[in-house]
């Protein structure tokens, strides 16, 4: 009976460290990391619900979102530090910026600005207080977003510039 205790236990054990490993990492400890899971959350559509912010807002020192009626969709980004003291952080993200949404019309405007977020410490973590940019989403959350206005009953006259850019964004995304 030992014997399978032992080995009761030593797989309990493993069981546990593989669910310790596959947890969520707890908040960032670096700026650039904390820029990235941002960066990240952005992306991923966060600030485009407001019961998605959350995962968003927890990197920033603003307390809401103002309504959005434009989107940067973005292919990618590249995160970077640039300078850190004891109090303060700036994080250079140049991003890969394939177009806009504005409303219900998609424009491909190609090009790779680079912005300068500035974090500062709060509560011993690090935040992002500036800049407080429009959502900068994937094509495919941008594609979400045009789906749904879509379906919607209000826009059925605007139907066909949704699905022209619907098609646009598509091919931005090389689909």
């Amino acid at each position: 009976m030992r014997r399978r205790d032992f080995l009761l236990a030593t797989a309990a054990a493993g069981v546990a460290t593989a669910r310790a490993a596959a947890a969520p990492d707890a908040y960032p400890k670096a700026p650039e990391r904390v820029v990235r899971a941002f960066c990240d959350a952005d992306f991923g559509g966060a600030q485009t619900a407001s019961k998605t912010w959350p995962s968003l807002a927890q990197y920033a020192v603003w307390p809401d979102a103002p309504g959005w009626d434009t989107f940067t969709i973005v292919a990618g980004y590249t995160v970077s530090p640039l300078r850190r003291t004891a109090r303060s952080a700036s994080i250079r993200v140049v991003y890969d910026v394939l177009g806009v949404l504005e409303g219900d019309e998609a424009r491909e405007t190609p090009e790779r600005p680079a912005v300068i977020y500035r974090l500062v410490r709060r509560a011993g973590r690090w935040k992002v207080a500036s800049p407080q940019l429009d959502p900068h989403v994937s094509p495919k959350i941008a594609l979400r977003i045009l789906d749904g206005l879509e379906h919607n009953e209000y826009v059925a006259p605007d139907i066909e510039k949704i699905r022209a850019s619907r098609a646009l964004v598509l091919r931005m995304a090389g689909r």
